[in-house]
């Protein structure tokens, strides 16, 4: 099951043709039929241009606040209930329900995508914060690695530096 609309109509285009002999004597049912308005289906079948939110839809600051608002009214609830101040046992259950309630709060605001849809932006998600992982271990080895060699150098310096020995007189 899709968010796409229109992509279940091949089924029911296949049931309905094999009633086509029916459906086309009776006159009135044929004008019906062609009075349907067809379907615009989409050019691109990716999920990422049907679940992004409505936001390109919504032109005040008011259609924004209601295509956002599952998603930072569970954000808010999530974080106040699990950092804030209240003192609620936090338990395995607790913390369980909080993060479901969390994810179907961004599951909403993102236009409610099918299973499908959800797995692949769950895979686009790890990826992308995957990619961002190795981004920063590349990052962090590169500083290490001067570190170590700044430090080799210092080392080097330190142990060709010869230390001159004072003697004591009358010792």
């Amino acid at each position: 099951m899709s968010i796409d609309p229109n992509e279940n109509r091949h089924h029911e285009e296949f049931v309905l043709s094999a009633y086509a002999p029916e459906l086309s004597a009776d006159k009135g049912i044929a004008e019906a039929l062609a009075a349907l308005p067809t379907p615009i289906t989409p050019t691109p079948h990716k999920a990422v241009t049907w679940v992004k939110p409505t936001i390109g839809h919504a032109d005040s600051l008011r259609d924004r606040a209601r295509v956002w608002a599952p998603a930072i009214a569970s954000t808010v609830i999530v974080a106040a209930v699990l950092v804030g101040p209240v003192d609620v046992p936090l338990t395995g259950p607790l913390i369980a329900y909080a993060m479901a309630w969390l994810a179907f709060g961004w599951w909403t605001a993102a236009g409610r995508p099918g299973p499908r849809d959800t797995a692949l932006l769950l895979v686009r998600a790890a990826m992308t914060t995957g990619r961002g992982i190795g981004i920063a271990t590349v990052a962090v080895v590169g500083v290490l690695r001067r570190a170590m060699r700044l430090l080799g150098r210092a080392f080097r310096r330190v142990l060709r530096i010869r230390v001159r020995r004072v003697r004591v007189q009358g010792a």
